[in-house]
């Protein structure tokens, strides 16, 4: 409020505008609100005047950074977006995951900025089996980071260590999940893909729960595996059991294709709750 701001305890100086995680503070005919680049939020009642324009089904289109601004930041709006593979496949990829039958128009669509967002009405239509596995993609896009969906080969480079020595993806068996090293860019997260790796490759400690079930492992899932549980899950949840939850989630979309279920591995451990 003003009459306990700074400029009011005139702290000296030229007033800093941008306290408010980076975000310009007006205060042009007395509204005292932040004008972010597609909505303005009003600190006096911890709102957004506007809707989100990429909701979260999870809690209010209205709710300023999570009603958590310490810890998160949202000063243009949230996203994902696409690197190497086209819009189609990663709209087809999402409605293979999602198995869509009958009329069920898939929920998700990019807009004209090439940014992902999903349909709550569409999303509604769903079944149970069908939202959870999309609700952890959903929760991805109403997340304040930036995730990228990447297409690489063997040889794409993922990090570059303090060494200077290069992570490759075929160092990653194919598939992985990091925050990017750009310093520019500190709060996005990379999902790679080799849509052409081997992910039934025994040295990868891929095996079924069930001997007598063949488990295959194409790459629609892997980028579910990748996308829906380390991406979700460690960045959006903070889980700290991410890496066996990955499996379960996994899991969830194996069963909604009647596909045999992925035993936990070595790197995959089942939590212990």
């Amino acid at each position: 409020m003003s009459g306990i701001s700074s400029k009011a305890n005139a702290f000296g100086g030229l007033e800093n505008r941008k306290k408010f995680n980076g975000i310009l503070y007006t205060s042009e005919f007395d509204l005292n609100t932040y004008d972010a680049l597609f909505r303005n939020a009003d600190p006096q009642i911890g709102k957004w005047w506007q809707i989100d324009p990429k909701p979260n089904h999870a809690e209010s289109p209205y709710a300023v950074m999570g009603n958590n601004p310490i810890l998160k930041n949202d000063p243009l709006g949230d996203t994902v977006r696409t690197q190497g593979f086209t819009q189609t496949e990663i709209l087809n990829n999402l409605a293979k995951a999602i198995k869509l039958v009958d009329k069920q128009k898939n929920p998700f669509s990019f807009d004209k900025k090439g940014d992902l967002k999903y349909s709550k009405k569409d999303y509604k239509k769903l079944s149970s089996e069908q939202k959870e596995v999309a609700k952890n993609i959903v929760g991805t896009i109403g997340d304040s980071k930036v995730f990228t969906i990447i297409k690489g080969d063997k040889n794409t480079v993922i990090q570059t260590k303090s060494d200077g020595s290069k992570l490759t993806l075929g160092d990653n068996d194919g598939a992985v999940t990091v925050i990017s090293d750009n310093k520019n860019a500190p709060n996005n997260v990379n999902i790679f893909i080799d849509p052409t790796a081997n992910f039934n490759a025994p040295e990868l400690g891929i095996k079924s729960t069930d001997p007598t079930k063949p488990l295959d492992s194409p790459a629609w899932l892997v980028m579910m595996h990748e996308w829906g549980g380390h991406g979700y899950l460690k960045y959006v949840k903070n889980d700290p059991n991410q890496l066996g939850n990955t499996i379960g989630y996994e899991n969830k979309v194996r069963s909604l294709h009647e596909m045999g279920k992925r035993d936990y591995d070595d790197v995959h451990i089942k939590p212990d709750y």
